[in-house]
């Protein structure tokens, strides 16, 4: 029988896992928020130095960064490039440490007025992995598939220069 992560046990993870990045000097400017009920939220700026947001819904064991991408249009070359990433993350020929596992970590992408949210579901429990594929996921979205896919977006959104 699984046992259920108890909420603050989860919050915590959550916070060890993101303050070891603030501390490596990944994060900068990390904060915790105040709580609402079961839900904890952390902002921090990391890549270009942009503001960012995780939040972490302990009743669902879920990892959100909440309104990542902003300007984005549903179905437009952006919102599939992102959706395709996603999808691709979780192939067979992908290598294993950066490889989303489905079973172990569920990831949705919603677009809501343009502004696209990424929610990992840690279905097995274990938050503190899941935080750390899914800050790693981002990354490689952000800094290396839209920085080639998308440039063009990513210069214009995070006011980077247009090489």
């Amino acid at each position: 029988m699984k046992l259920k992560t108890k909420p603050s046990a989860g919050i915590d993870a959550v916070r060890e896992v993101l303050e070891g990045y603030a501390t490596r000097g990944v994060f900068r400017s990390y904060s915790e928020l105040p709580a609402k009920g079961a839900k904890a939220m952390f902002r921090f700026h990391w890549l270009w130095n942009a503001p960012f947001t995780l939040s972490f819904d302990a009743g669902r064991q879920a990892i959100l960064f909440e309104k990542l991408l902003d300007s984005v249009p549903p179905g437009s070359p952006v919102d599939l490039s992102v959706r395709r990433f996603l999808t691709e993350a979780a192939a067979p020929g992908r290598p294993e440490h950066r490889r989303l596992d489905p079973r172990r970590i569920g990831i949705t992408v919603s677009n809501r007025s343009g502004a696209l949210t990424l929610r990992f579901r840690a279905k097995d429990g274990e938050i503190e992995p899941a935080v750390r594929k899914a800050v790693n996921l981002v990354n490689e979205l952000l800094a290396s598939h839209l920085s080639m896919e998308q440039p063009e977006y990513l210069a214009k959104v995070f006011r980077l220069p247009e090489d």
